[in-house]
């Protein structure tokens, strides 16, 4: 089992019952259509850099409803290397409903599908998203870097 995936079968551990629910009403919804996920990494400001989600179907068309999904935190882009870095996480738009270890979160979107994510960090670290629904593939960011 690869370190990915044991971080994701802890998370799904971890959650109550009424999460899970939400997370099994959305993958039977979306069934196993190939979801996106775009990013937008906003410049660094005051130490806080803000990343955008934004969940899309397969015709890559906003997905204009509340979504869950998991964003696991790298701190390679090809995500080997689970993130070790101590970021303040919050979420300005959404909500950041868990954190495990502080290298993965569940995330809900605002009612237009989008999520933004705050980092806080002092001093220098890049750190790399992957956004996934339960039972997806997903797709990295490019680089988060704090200067």
């Amino acid at each position: 089992m690869t370190i990915e995936q044991r971080i994701w079968e802890s998370a799904l551990q971890t959650l109550n019952g009424s999460v899970r629910r939400a997370l099994s009403w959305m993958h039977t919804k979306m069934g196993n259509a190939a979801w996106r996920f775009t990013y937008s990494i906003a410049a660094e400001a005051s130490e806080n850099i803000d990343v955008t989600i934004t969940a899309k179907t397969p015709a890559d068309q906003p997905i204009e409803e509340v979504v869950t999904f998991f964003v696991a935190l790298y701190d390679d882009a090809a995500g080997a290397a689970p993130n070790t870095d101590n970021s303040t996480l919050s979420a300005t738009t959404g909500e950041v409903l868990e954190v495990v270890a502080d290298k993965l979160l569940l995330v809900k979107t605002n009612a237009s599908g989008v999520a933004v994510i705050r980092f806080n960090i002092t001093g220098a670290a890049t750190t790399f998203l992957r956004a996934r629904y339960p039972g997806g593939s997903g797709e990295y960011s490019a680089a988060v870097t704090h200067a």
